[in-house]
């Protein structure tokens, strides 16, 4: 069953404290786009046009709970955000839901969030591109109908949250995922011997949740201070 307020408390234990979000599950409330976000929209259709608009008016009120005026957030050459300097963050969305993460440096590096619609397993294909055999076994034994999905959104999150340390594509199956025993957080760990990747994801920290039938990852890279 829908809970806003369940969102709320889940967002509130995954994200750390000096970091800010926001969600929403309204896309024609959003804010209008920024002419410099308009440069990015070019050919998209409009479902991918109204959730683009309604993850950076997200991102917006994240950054707004920061102090930071109100400003475009364009696309990179990679179809990353590019966040205000000073800044990371992250965006995700899916159906009528979007959300943001954002954070000053250098008391965080990086942080990443991914959202996912709790609709079960993935299709066996996709699965099998996103797992390692590590990873595969373990969901196996995990017997839960959305562990590959839920698997998928730690992979995503991870990315995002290393993206402003190591700018470059990282393949689904370099990152190996390990699930605490407590049911609410994740490691990250090189997959093959990978030193760039090696040293920054010993540093990262990841916490999951499954509510109001969506599954939220969040990972955080802590800064120097």
């Amino acid at each position: 069953m829908f809970s806003a307020q369940a969102i709320d408390q889940a967002l509130a234990r995954l994200v750390p404290t000096g970091a800010t979000w926001y969600w929403s599950d309204d896309p024609p409330a959003a804010e209008p786009l920024l002419a410099e976000e308009l440069d990015a929209t070019g050919g998209m259709s409009p479902d991918r046009l109204a959730a683009f608009r309604h993850g950076r008016s997200c991102a917006r009120r994240a950054l707004a709970q920061l102090g930071v005026a109100a400003g475009p957030i364009p696309m990179g050459a990679t179809r990353e955000p590019v966040w205000p300097p000073g800044f990371v963050g992250s965006i995700s969305h899916c159906a009528d839901f979007a959300v943001a993460v954002a954070a000053g440096r250098p008391v965080f590096r990086g942080i990443g969030i991914d959202l996912e619609s709790d609709t079960g397993p993935l299709e066996p294909a996709v699965a099998k591109l996103i797992a390692t055999t590590a990873e595969r076994d373990a969901l196996t034994a995990a017997g839960s109908a959305d562990s590959d999905r839920l698997l998928f959104a730690a992979k995503e999150s991870v990315y995002k949250c290393i993206w402003p340390e190591l700018r470059r594509f990282v393949d689904f199956t370099e990152v190996e995922i390990t699930w605490h025993e407590d049911g609410k957080g994740f490691a990250a760990r090189p997959a093959m011997p990978a030193a760039d990747l090696a040293d920054i994801l010993v540093r990262v920290s990841g916490g999951y949740a499954r509510v109001s039938g969506l599954l939220l990852a969040v990972a955080v890279l802590p800064g120097t201070v």
